[in-house]
């Protein structure tokens, strides 16, 4: 019952990330035993990610992979500090069995992309929610990413979700 609990703690906080950044909750402050909840939670998908890698991946559903590699993507955006790169510090140790999972994924055939602060092509595979007029900005470059691209065995199971951020144009009063 306590991870059924934590996991839809987990979920809530995700949903946090559908919001622009002005419109988002805080950040919560993690108990210890919600932390060791979390870690534990990845302990058991890092499990079974290494029982699914080991059967015969062609009969597999990809959508399984395609759910847990977002999950796992945006925890891991949770988890990491915005301006080091580096994990914050009261997640050090579930950051660990994250990276593991993440790892157990990519041995599987999943590969996640985070398309942010690339250089945006309209004829990438992308599904573009807006596009946004940004000061300094010399040409359309993703500002944000909603939802990865997710490939499993090379071929795409989920197109990733962007907003684009684009040069402003002069005003005709300019």
């Amino acid at each position: 019952m306590q991870v059924t609990g934590m996991w839809q703690h987990v979920r809530a906080s995700l949903r946090q990330l559908y919001f622009r950044p002005e419109f988002r909750i805080g950040r919560p402050t993690l108990r210890e035993d919600t932390i060791a909840s979390l870690t534990e939670s990845i302990v058991s998908l890092r499990k079974w990610t290494e029982r699914v890698s080991g059967e015969a991946t062609d009969q597999l559903d990809p959508t399984p992979f395609r759910e847990v590699a977002t999950g796992l993507w945006r925890l891991r955006r949770k988890m990491v500090d915005e301006q080091t790169g580096q994990p914050m510090e009261q997640m050090r140790r579930a950051y660990r069995h994250l990276e593991s999972t993440w790892d157990a994924l990519g041995e599987a055939g999943v590969e996640i992309q985070d398309h942010t602060n690339d250089r945006f092509d309209s004829g990438q595979s992308l599904k573009v929610l807006a596009f946004e007029p940004t000061e300094g900005v010399a040409e359309e470059r993703v500002s944000e990413t909603v939802k990865p691209t997710v490939y499993f065995k090379g071929s795409v199971i989920q197109r990733g979700e962007v907003i684009v951020a684009t040069p402003q144009t002069a005003t005709a009063n300019d």
